[in-house]
Formats: C-alpha cells, sequence, structure tokens
C-alpha cells in the first residue's frame, strides 16, 4: 500500500472528499492515522480486530476502512460523546464498504475506563488509538490510566497509539504494559504497548 501523502494534506480521503467532523471535536490528522495503522498492522495476528476506544469523528477507523481493507477482521469504535460517535458512523457510511448494520454493531457511545464494547468481548483485539491529551483536552487526573487497566482486565495485548511530541506520557500506564517508542513523525511520538 502506498500512502498517498498530498491526498491527505487537507483532511481529505483519496477520492478528494472531506471527512465529517462533529463541533467541538479535534480534527485528527489522516496521515497520522495511516502511520498508526501502519504500525499497528505489524504487530497484528490472524487479522485481529481493530478498536479505537477513543474515535473521536472515526478517522482511524475510516483511514483503516479506506486504506487497509480486509487487514482487520472487524472495525470497532466507541468515544464518550455521542456527536462524535455519530459523525464517525457518518464517515465509515459514507467513505468504507461496511454494510449500515455493521456499523450500528461496531459503534458505540462509552465510557472506555470502565466499559466495553459488547459485540467486541471474545475477539482478539489490537487497539489503535489517538487517546485525548494536551490543553483541549478537560480529562479527569487518572482518566487515561484506568482506560489501560480496563485494556489489561479485556486482555488487550496489543497497543498502538501516540502522544504529541511535548506531551509525556501519564504516569501509571506502564504499570501493566510495556511501553516503547517506535516512530517520531507529524509533530508526534508513536507508541506501541505490550501487556507485561
Amino acid at each position: 500500500m502506498v500512502f498517498e501523502y498530498n491526498g491527505y494534506m487537507k483532511m481529505k480521503n483519496p477520492d478528494g472528499n472531506e471527512l465529517l467532523f462533529a463541533k467541538r471535536t479535534p480534527k485528527f490528522p489522516p496521515k497520522v492515522a495511516y502511520t498508526l495503522l501502519e504500525i499497528a498492522n505489524d504487530l497484528s495476528q490472524n487479522k485481529s480486530a481493530l478498536y479505537d476506544p477513543f474515535c473521536g469523528n472515526g478517522t482511524i477507523l475510516t483511514v483503516a476502512g479506506l486504506n487497509f481493507e480486509g487487514q482487520f477482521k472487524h472495525l470497532f469504535g466507541s468515544d464518550i460523546a455521542s456527536e462524535a460517535v455519530d459523525s464517525t458512523r457518518l464517515n465509515l457510511a459514507t467513505f468504507t464498504n461496511l454494510s449500515d448494520q455493521e456499523i450500528l454493531a461496531q459503534t458505540a457511545v462509552i465510557d472506555c475506563t470502565y466499559q466495553f464494547p459488547v459485540n467486541l468481548i471474545g475477539h482478539i483485539t489490537t487497539i489503535v488509538s489517538d487517546p485525548p491529551f494536551g490543553k483541549r483536552c478537560s480529562l479527569p487526573k487518572g482518566t487515561l490510566e484506568k482506560a489501560f487497566a480496563n485494556f489489561t482486565n479485556q486482555d488487550i495485548s496489543n497497543l498502538t497509539f501516540c502522544f504529541d511530541d511535548k506531551t509525556p506520557l501519564p504516569t501509571g500506564i506502564s504499570e501493566h504494559y510495556k511501553i516503547k517508542k517506535v516512530l517520531s513523525r507529524w509533530d508526534r511520538d508513536f507508541y506501541i504497548a505490550q501487556q507485561k
């Protein structure tokens, strides 16, 4: 697969259509999503399910559906904001081959610090996400640590995620996962996390 850099400069997918974004949600660059997915694809085994627990507008899931079709068995996403999940569903319906039934079954409004998508339980899962961080985010302290602990409870062994290169990793994440920085690109640090 070839990454078409110019096709992603203005938040557009390869056929030139703009991705949809809910109000008050950050615009996550598709080029960053593509990089995350390349890393995750190397880690995933047996076409595991892909889950983005902080899916926002569904950029990671949409790019996966456009550029990594067949590489992941299922695409799952969740977010605490219902407007963001609606935007994710619209992007998936507009730009991927997923049916409406699949989209509705595989996206949910949940708090991933203590919940997990029911339809995902039992699947071998790879998490790929851009966790909320920084000045734009008003998450209570410890939220990301709780989410990672929940992933451990669900026996998620592989995670790929990124943070702004000026944002340190939250403390406590390494309690359950061995964290390794694998790449710096697009003003982000990219990490893989494997369960200890």
